[in-house]
């Protein structure tokens, strides 16, 4: 979904996944990740991402949480280990 949204945004596309790369965009950023500008998206891009799911899906709600958690488990190989390290 991280890679759609990159698309979308670079061509200007409103989508779901473009509104949830950009409401991410600071920490994607910090992650190392270099974005594109989102212009394109509206300012409430939480709301615009629940709108655009809620007409896809029977509890948008529900679903907007779900892409929430799927981009938190697919980044966890870009955040720095937070592990002991071993002596």
């Amino acid at each position: 979904m991280v890679l759609q949204g990159l698309a979308d945004l670079r061509s200007g596309t409103v989508s779901p996944a473009a509104c949830l790369v950009d409401g991410a965009s600071q920490w994607l950023r910090d992650l190392g990740l270099e974005l594109p500008e989102s212009g394109c998206l509206p300012a409430e891009r939480e709301l615009t991402l629940y709108q655009l799911l809620s007409a896809t899906a029977e509890d948008g709600y529900c679903r907007s949480n779900t892409v929430l958690r799927k981009l938190d488990s697919s980044t966890l190989l870009l955040r720095p280990s937070t592990a002991p390290e071993e002596t």
